[in-house]
């Protein structure tokens, strides 16, 4: 049988690197490290694991937490403060590849710290155990590299760093121990013929370091930094791979002369990768300063030495071997510890996520994607790992709770059981849409598919568990309801996947037979699936159906976040064309969310739902305040989740719609802020980062930062054609490129632009659609500028046909019906211009409210034709009601001016003034030389003011 190591902090295992003797000694309160059945606080103590310098290590056990633990009983009583701050910093450590402090007390005069104990050897052991390739080598001291790496991120210096002090788990993973204990490098008085440079050396019996791995700074008894231990892992490395240390030291008095006087000998090089040999003889600088800058640096030569192909990231640390942890790593057991009435379901978990599930992903991912697989894989993982470590910590609780502590019944532990059971498998339904994904769409809607499973919290509110999971009677109904939430799962995984393909068939069949078990919570399940489904293709009627029914439903079930997200849907419904009745809704709403433990996404949800509600005229300042309120909820949120953190980037880029809505400068900051939240949630270059640069495109334009806003929407087309291709999406970006170019005057390549994204809507979607009608109208806009006449009126009644046809309530009509006059209105048609612009108007009004800037456009344009007829009096009356409404468009704004001074002097009632103004204006259009309009109406205004 091999022999089996049981290492933590500070254990010296005799077996490994002949430190002292674990025999029976007592710390200076009398704790004795032999006997068993002792108690150190609360934990209780099983035996001695090892000593050293600085004490003991006794193994024990957590009764509270039930677990494993490594006491190291500090025996320093002179510099015990300085201990305590240091352990205190440990305690911050958190990372794959350190061991973990649980807890630092004291017990009477005693200080302890608490901390992980494992199963595995001490990288020396591994190494020793059998020859070991190159590869493999370097592999796990990266890992051990990045662990210390966060040592040092925590502010602390290991200043003992060697194979000793690494444990490697049995999943290969390496752990490194007694960081920040070590003392501050004072220069030892030391007997050579007694002392081995391989052994740690003390100062009244505090670890110091290691002679044959200290940087000459610590022998000289200098203060020590962060280099210091990129040489002492320089030295391990070297000595791992090559046999022997990379100086000849032949015994510690020799070294320290040596050492002392600058005068260290090195081996000869050995033959090996040269990248790795440099790497590491750069560590090996007698020189500070002369070291790799971090041993972050360090580690990514090291990566580059190794070989991409064949890096090992579950050993290497990172991400997966958080993973590792996650799905169930077995702690270190004394071999006659009683069996664990609540195990880890480390079965069930590796189902569903494991190491090796997880590299197959990271390739699967890196093959999709090549340029941001890994980061994506990074992402997914940042949603798995939380979710895991919540589940099986859950999980373990709640058998506990009824099996060992007796607080639970056992009704309610398999009520608990089943909903977590439920979560997994939420889990691993979303996990194969990332599996099956064969584009970087479906892998950003399969990555959205995950963040929107339901949490593993949804387990712990013990009445909503009674209510909801209890299983009818009936065997027959309970195995239909079985059936049912199987079906109902898969279906909603596909469905927050965006694989919409023949879901709604199955939703249907699914309702139906949810309906025949009499079983509340389950026909609200289905309902609420159902309502998802018709909402996601866009049948209406049957939405609020489904919905109306799901509030009832799910009340009687008692089922409040059901209810809650039912009410919200109902008020969604009513954004686009009664806002009013769906801010009645808001209160049931509201009441369903406290019912439902007023829990932040839901209340998030209202605030946003109810932005959409006010988002138009006068209402945009209320949305931007339920907006401002929304982050500030999620921003006071002590632990920020990936679902949160996609929540954040919503709310940022809603934001921002609404700061263009009301015309601040604030657009830009928003849409920034959301790039960067999305990028953290999903990596880079996903759809929602696409659509931030869209919007931040066409904020930039309105601000007349033409060459911004171009840059903008390029990077949205680089995005949208490596993620989609030729799509509907794509076409939208690049038709917004068309405008940009047709604002900035080249309108022979926005026609071309405009041509190719119609061409491409209407490969993509049915004649009936509105995909293309607002490219169309910049098309007949760009049509018109470069003299197309003829074509322009084709492609404005073309578009105004679709509008009619189809019922869309959308603000392109009446700005196609304003434009489609602006071309009569030059063309001298003034009596077919004027109805338009009325209805342009009506419209505007209707849809947006009488504030809305829009509504400036139509009464200048209609006023313009009522003094080219000769009706001054109605004109002047429709630019006065324009002048607040037009005053954010410098242009609109000069043109108002313009033309209600030519008004006045025509109608003569103040031709003095109307010619002052009238030149004043004139004056502000020649200085606005962004707006492709501008020119053309200046000429107009010269011929007049030439006229007078």
């Amino acid at each position: 049988a091999r022999t089996r190591y049981i290492r933590s902090v500070g254990a010296n295992d005799p077996t490994v690197d002949g430190g002292e003797t674990a025999a029976a000694e007592r710390t200076g309160a009398g704790v004795d490290a032999s006997a068993t059945g002792g108690q150190i606080g609360r934990f209780q103590i099983s035996g001695l694991i090892g000593s050293g310098g600085l004490g003991i290590v006794l193994a024990g056990r957590d009764p509270d937490l039930d677990r494993a633990v490594a006491i190291k009983v500090l025996r320093s009583h002179r510099r015990r403060d300085r201990l305590l701050r240091e352990a205190q910093a440990m305690a911050r450590v958190t990372h794959p590849n350190t061991i973990t402090v649980y807890e630092i007390g004291r017990a009477g005069d005693e200080m302890f710290i608490a901390m992980e104990l494992v199963e595995g050897v001490s990288l020396r052991a591994w190494l020793a155990a059998r020859d070991r390739p190159w590869r493999d080598i370097v592999t796990v001291f990266i890992g051990a590299g990045r662990g210390l790496l966060a040592i040092h991120q925590a502010g602390l210096v290991h200043r003992d760093f060697k194979p000793d002090n690494v444990m490697v788990r049995g999943d290969g993973r390496p752990q490194v121990g007694d960081f920040g204990l070590a003392g501050d490098g004072v220069v030892p008085d030391i007997d050579g013929a007694s002392t081995a440079p391989g052994m740690s050396l003390s100062v009244h019996g505090e670890v110091i370091g290691t002679p044959a791995f200290m940087a000459p700074e610590q022998w000289r008894g200098a203060a020590v930094d962060a280099r210091a231990d990129q040489f002492a892992f320089s030295v391990s490395l070297w000595t791992a791979l090559f046999g022997a240390p990379p100086f000849v030291d032949d015994d510690l008095a020799t070294l320290r002369a040596a050492v002392l006087a600058g005068e260290r000998r090195p081996r000869p090089p050995h033959p090996a990768p040269a990248e790795l040999v440099s790497a590491l003889e750069r560590g090996l600088s007698a020189d500070p300063s002369a070291r790799w800058p971090s041993l972050e640096v360090m580690m990514a030569r090291l990566e580059r030495g190794l070989g991409a192909r064949r890096r090992r990231a579950v050993i290497a640390g990172g991400i997966v071997a958080a993973i590792g942890v996650t799905a169930g790593v077995a702690v270190a057991r004394r071999p006659n510890a009683a069996p664990d009435v609540c195990p880890v379901p480390t079965a069930q978990l590796a189902a569903v996520w494991s190491a090796t599930r997880a590299d197959l992903l990271r390739t699967h991912m890196r093959a999709i994607d090549p340029g941001h697989g890994e980061a994506r894989f990074a992402a997914t993982a940042r949603i798995v790992d939380p979710f895991l470590t919540s589940w099986r910590t859950m999980r373990v609780d709640t058998c506990r709770a009824t099996r060992v502590r007796g607080e639970q019944s056992d009704t309610l532990l398999d009520l608990r059981i089943r909903c977590l059971d439920a979560r997994l498998a939420e889990l691993a339904a979303g996990l194969r849409y990332l599996d099956r994904a064969t584009s970087p769409p479906d892998l950003d809607n399969a990555q959205r598919g995950l963040l929107r499973v339901t949490p593993v919290s949804a387990c712990r509110d013990d009445a909503t568990l009674v209510r909801v999971l209890t299983q009818p009677t009936d065997p027959a109904a309970r195995a239909l309801v079985d059936d049912v939430t199987a079906r109902l799962t898969e279906i909603d995984a596909a469905y927050r996947a965006s694989q919409m393909h023949g879901l709604a068939a199955r939703g249907e069949a699914a309702l139906a037979d949810a309906r025949r078990t009499g079983h509340a919570p389950t026909l609200a399940a289905a309902l609420e699936s159902a309502g998802n489904l018709a909402d996601a293709e866009a049948r209406n009627e049957p939405d609020l159906a489904y919905l109306k029914e799901l509030t009832q439903v799910a009340a009687a079930a008692g089922d409040a976040a059901i209810e809650a997200r039912a009410w919200l849907g109902l008020i969604s419904s009513t954004v686009e064309h009664h806002p009013d009745e769906g801010l009645t809704l808001v209160p049931a709403a509201a009441a369903a969310i406290v019912r439902a433990g007023d829990p932040v996404d839901l209340r998030v949800r209202l605030l946003r739902t109810q932005a959409a509600l006010h988002n138009r005229g006068d209402g945009a300042r209320l949305a931007a305040a339920e907006l401002a309120e929304a982050r500030r909820l999620i921003d006071a949120t002590p632990e920020r989740s990936p679902a949160l953190d996609y929540a954040l980037g919503t709310v940022l880029f809603e934001q921002g719609n609404t700061a263009d809505e009301l015309g601040t400068d604030d657009a830009e900051r928003y849409y920034r802020e959301a790039i960067t939240v999305y990028r953290r949630t999903f990596g880079p270059d996903s759809q929602l980062e696409a659509h931030c640069y869209h919007n931040l495109s066409d904020s930039l334009s309105q601000q007349r930062r033409l060459d911004d806003a171009l840059a903008a929407i390029t990077e949205a087309i680089r995005m949208t054609r490596a993620g989609t291709g030729a799509s509907p999406r794509l076409a939208s970006d690049i038709a917004m490129r068309a405008m940009l170019l047709d604002n900035a005057g080249h309108g022979a390549d926005a026609v071309v632009a405009y041509e190719e994204a119609i061409a491409m809507f209407r490969a993509h979607v049915g004649p009936d659609d509105l995909g293309p009608a607002a490219a169309m109208v910049g098309y007949a806009n760009a049509l018109a500028r470069v003299g197309r006449v003829a074509d322009a009126e084709r492609a404005f009644a073309e578009v105004i046909a679709l509008y009619e046809r189809t019922g869309a309530h959308t603000v392109n009509l009446p700005i196609a019906l304003f434009n489609r006059a602006e071309l009569g209105r030059h063309a001298g048609r003034c009596p077919d211009a004027i109805p338009q612009y009325r209805r342009a108007a009506t419209l505007v009004t209707e849809w947006k409210g009488p504030a809305s800037p829009l509504l400036g456009y139509p009464l200048v344009g209609e006023a313009q034709c009522h003094i080219v007829l000769g009706e001054h009096r109605q004109a002047i009356a429709q630019l006065e009601q324009a002048a607040p409404l037009v005053k954010g468009d410098p242009l609109r704004a000069a043109m108002r001016e313009a033309w209600l001074g030519r008004a006045l002097v025509e109608s003569r009632q103040d031709p003095r003034k109307g010619l002052a103004r009238a030149r004043a204006a004139r004056t502000a259009m020649a200085a606005i030389t962004n707006d492709p309009e501008a020119p053309g109406e200046l000429r107009d205004l010269d011929a007049w003011l030439a006229s007078r």
